[in-house]
């Protein structure tokens, strides 16, 4: 009994104590809105506002190409040139393939080559 009567004692004497630590806890991590989850949140919103800020950068970019597009047959030209390979009546196409690739067999930084045959 007298341990019942000491635990109510210290509950007596430190009750204020013992409700602000619960409302910090509380407060700070058992909430739905407490400040760790709060954290969390500013977090992903600097991740999105960064994502926001490269895309708005992507999207000028779009527009200005569109913009020369649309102004610009000789950049017309170029673009059907370059990426769909249309040419001129009578003009004859060599597409020149720039990557070179490692003859057969040799080894490269130790490592063979994607045409080396597996052994």
């Amino acid at each position: 009994m007298s341990r019942l009567y000491s635990f109510l004692d210290f509950l007596g004497k430190y009750k204020n104590w013992i409700v602000v630590l619960f409302g910090i806890l509380y407060v700070g991590f058992l909430d739905s809105n407490s400040l760790w989850e709060r954290h969390y949140r500013w977090e992903s919103i600097r991740a999105l506002k960064s994502e926001i800020s490269e895309l708005e950068a992507n999207y000028e970019e779009d527009t200005r190409k569109l913009e020369k597009l649309r102004t610009n047959p000789a950049e017309v030209e170029r673009v059907a040139r370059e990426v769909y390979y249309m040419t001129r009546p009578g003009e004859d196409l060599f597409i020149i393939q720039s990557d070179m690739t490692q003859p057969k067999g040799q080894v490269t930084d130790g490592e063979p080559t994607d045409e080396d045959p597996i052994v």
